[in-house]
């Protein structure tokens, strides 16, 4: 979310294209982002690894794909492929952290499986509303403003999963 409300303003702000192509443009970058959800989710299904290992390798790749991609909007002008080639990547890495997450969440209490549902899902639209007011406030004129929020999404993530390795470490992973 925090990507899909910065990105047209950035795209529009850096482009000598006319409005309908900075659409066309907007639009096409919002579908490779949404199939880089879906190849997260895929990976997240073909991975030989156990669910602790998924979430830390995926923690660890957005966290590397964020810090790079603050890293070069400080010394790197505008440039499309510096939006997107790291925003593609930190996107799989996040797809895979939230589909084992959702698994994490809802594992202890699959007996209640539609309350807990309801309830994660509602905490993730609160989320994603909190993302979605902050990135109304984050500028438009160079990359800093989305680089900073991604790292600061990627800590809340691994804030996260720290947690629960440190709770659940003694369980079995499914």
């Amino acid at each position: 979310y925090f990507y899909n409300v910065i990105m047209p303003f950035l795209i529009k702000a850096h482009s000598t294209y006319s409005y309908a192509t900075t659409s066309i443009i907007t639009g096409y970058c919002s579908t490779l982002m949404g199939g880089a959800w879906i190849i997260g989710g895929f990976f997240s299904r073909i991975m030989q690894l156990n669910l602790t290992a998924r979430v830390k390798l995926s923690t660890i790749g957005a966290l590397v794909c964020s810090v790079t991609m603050l890293i070069f909007s400080f010394y790197v002008q505008f440039n499309y492929l510096v939006l997107l080639i790291p925003s593609f990547l930190l996107l799989i890495f996040i797809a895979i952290c939230f589909s084992n997450f959702i698994t994490l969440g809802l594992n202890p209490v699959r007996h209640m499986a539609g309350k807990a549902n309801a309830a994660m899902f509602s905490i993730i639209w609160v989320a994603c509303s909190i993302y979605s007011g902050v990135g109304a406030l984050v500028t438009s004129d160079t990359l800093n403003g989305i680089a900073i929020g991604y790292v600061f999404i990627v800590l809340l993530l691994t804030v996260f999963m720290l947690t629960y390795l440190k709770t659940y470490a003694t369980q079995t992973d499914a």
